[in-house]
């Protein structure tokens, strides 16, 4: 399932590996998250997000999609 572009909790996910997504809010503080997910019967679910800028969401996005400890 492609997420890039689908919007969670006023974020639009602009990038998407097997286990992570980073998603960008223009209006938000910190404009940029890195999420785990998971998609368990076609029901989405974000969590463990680390917010900040895009290199911090980067880090965070390549950890969580190696199974590593994001933070």
């Amino acid at each position: 399932m492609n997420l890039v572009g689908t919007t969670n909790a006023g974020y639009t996910i602009i990038k998407q590996g097997k286990n992570a997504v980073i998603a960008h809010n223009n209006n938000a503080v910190d404009q940029y998250v890195a999420w785990s997910y998971n998609n368990i019967d076609n029901k989405l679910g974000f969590f463990w997000g680390r917010y900040g800028s895009l290199k911090f969401a980067e880090i965070a996005f390549n950890k969580k999609e190696k199974g590593e400890y994001s933070g």
